[in-house]
């Protein structure tokens, strides 16, 4: 069973390492770009918003807990999706009513209706949108022509320290790729222990030089809740292997990386627990590794 768990995850986040760093080409950027749209459109209608998951608190049988920076409108929320399994990261068109959450003492937006939007749908509307201007900028007189390339060629000197070029891209996506490689190679280092000694994520923090890489914790038997966290210092450790920390990019690697292996880590974790029908305390209670 444990070989079995540590190919899943293994997998799962190689395959979302793989296409992370892909950029919709010119028809997918269009495509997002009218979908965005569409969705923007509706929202309006149907008294939707748009927003992106920027931090899962809890995930659970009977729902998931998170965080979430609205697009369509200003501010942050937190949220609760009935029966529902999001991720960091996912764009969400969400409707619901605030509410107050006792477990966590603050106020939810609780959601009654979500869609889930493709990842990259910001990208490719963004890419769009740029693709657009550029092109209305083309179809000015001669004079206002020559003034639109002087502020473009202002802007690309402005952009040069604020978007990554292709060739980055490239450069981020190896180095990720190897990261995540040295990871899941080590199967002791790779697979989920549950740790029953952590309360809070104050506990979390003050123990991270004994955590393991991917620990679950805060079980709640008679909700069927419990928490997973990625030990940031590991993988903090293991791309300075890789990348020095001085690099601009060491930190945005870091958090994808992060990001990527919860995600994925989460998913397989609640797959292998529904199907041993327990909880992960008892799944994942016996560190592998002894």
């Amino acid at each position: 069973m444990i070989d079995g768990i540590f190919l899943m995850i293994t997998a799962a986040i190689l395959v979302a390492a793989f296409f992370y760093f892909k950029a919709p080409n010119k028809a997918q950027a269009e495509a997002l770009y009218e979908k965005y749209e569409q969705w923007k459109s509706y929202c309006k209608a149907n008294h939707c918003d748009i927003a992106k998951v920027y931090r899962v608190r809890q995930a659970a049988k009977n729902g998931t807990k998170a965080y979430v920076k609205w697009l369509t409108r200003d501010g942050t929320d937190a949220i609760w999706i009935k029966k529902q399994s999001i991720f960091n990261g996912q764009i969400l068109v969400l409707r619901g009513n605030y509410g107050h959450g006792s477990h966590h003492n603050e106020t939810v937006y609780y959601v009654n209706f979500f869609e889930v939007l493709p990842r990259k749908i910001i990208r490719g509307w963004k890419l769009h949108k740029a693709t657009l201007e550029t092109n209305a900028h083309s179809s000015n007189s001669p004079i206002q022509q020559n003034a639109n390339t002087q502020k473009q060629r202002e802007e690309n000197h402005t952009n040069e320290f604020t978007q990554p070029s292709t060739s980055l891209i490239s450069e981020n996506e190896t180095i990720l790729k190897n990261l995540l490689s040295s990871i899941f190679s080590d199967s002791k280092l790779s697979l989920p222990l549950y740790c029953d000694f952590i309360h809070s994520e104050d506990d979390a923090n003050n123990l991270q030089n004994i955590l393991p890489l991917v620990y679950i914790w805060n079980e709640d038997k008679i909700n069927h809740t419990f928490s997973v966290s990625i030990n940031g210092s590991i993988v903090g450790s293991l791309l300075e292997t890789i990348l020095p920390r001085s690099n601009d990019n060491f930190n945005i690697i870091r958090d994808i990386a992060l990001s990527v292996i919860k995600e994925t880590s989460l998913s397989a974790i609640r797959n292998i627990c529904e199907k041993a029908e327990a909880m992960p305390s008892v799944v994942f209670g016996v560190n592998p590794s002894q």
